[in-house]
């Protein structure tokens, strides 16, 4: 008689344990999901935050490049005291902050080895100075200009058209034979044009004929009696990072020290005054 009373006690105290660890399985099934989803939501926050910051940082490295284009660009007697007409200074450091305190850094390249020039297409040009575009000063011991490339961009023969000019700093040209210009066409890589003043300014403008040009490479030598290599100061390489509460973004840009002028070569430039050549010039 005592033992099916003992039967069933025990029967129900097992059905009470059972549903506790139900219970606890469905609790516990519920922090879990309630851990996950607040992990994903403050993932979600943090990347969102890290994409707005990283805006920010990607403006100020902005403003870092678009101040080095405006310093390389305004004029000597420009009201700004920085218009020096020197290539813009280096923004190391702590660098500077905006007003929102974003900072950003700069560090500009002045000059190059070589030149590289990714393509000339068929008949477009592409101009480089053979001088110290700061001092405006002709390049020490220059003696003579290499030219290379890879390849044309198609199976048609590669004409490449080259002209160099020279002039003495601060001498007024009053004939067309005071330049020194030397102007050849090569058809195979390497070309070399020999500069014979190296006392004159030189501006370089190469022309592709026929086809385009890719893979280009220009060199500046010195002469006997031990060749070397002399650094162009043609363009102006920049990259800046601006950073943002632990976001970084950099950019790079690259640009001619001085505007090219080959490209006016193959436009007539308005004018009031009269353009016939055969008559003397006169203006309304």
């Amino acid at each position: 008689m005592i033992m099916p009373n003992a039967t069933a006690k025990i029967g129900r105290g097992s059905k009470r344990g059972n549903i506790l660890l139900l219970a606890l399985l469905i609790m516990s099934s519920i922090m879990l999901a309630a851990s996950g989803l607040t992990s994903l939501i403050i993932n979600s926050l943090q990347q969102t935050k890290a994409v707005d910051n990283g805006i920010l940082a990607f403006y100020g490295a902005e403003t870092g490049i678009e101040e080095a284009l405006y310093l390389s660009r305004c004029a000597d007697t420009s009201a700004d005291k920085r218009c020096t007409g020197a290539a813009p200074g280096d923004v190391t450091g702590a660098g500077r902050m905006l007003t929102n305190n974003v900072t950003w850094t700069r560090t500009v390249t002045a000059s190059e080895s070589s030149v590289y020039i990714p393509t000339i297409p068929q008949d477009g040009t592409a101009e480089l100075l053979l001088y110290d575009p700061d001092t405006n000063t002709p390049l020490n011991g220059l003696d003579h200009v290499e030219i290379s490339w890879t390849g044309p961009a198609s199976s048609s023969v590669p004409v490449l058209s080259a002209l160099a000019a020279g002039w003495f700093k601060n001498v007024a040209v009053t004939t067309p034979d005071q330049v020194q210009t030397y102007v050849n066409k090569w058809t195979t890589s390497p070309a070399t044009i020999t500069l014979n003043d190296p006392n004159k300014l030189y501006r370089l403008r190469l022309r592709a004929e026929n086809t385009a040009l890719s893979g280009i490479t220009v060199k500046a030598w010195t002469g006997l009696p031990t060749p070397a290599i002399i650094n162009l100061g043609t363009r102006l390489t920049v990259t800046s990072n601006g950073d943002y509460y632990g976001a970084r973004q950099r950019l790079s840009a690259t640009w001619p020290r001085r505007l090219p002028a080959a490209g006016l070569f193959d436009f007539v430039m308005f004018s009031e005054c009269s353009l016939v050549k055969t008559v003397p010039p006169s203006c309304p």
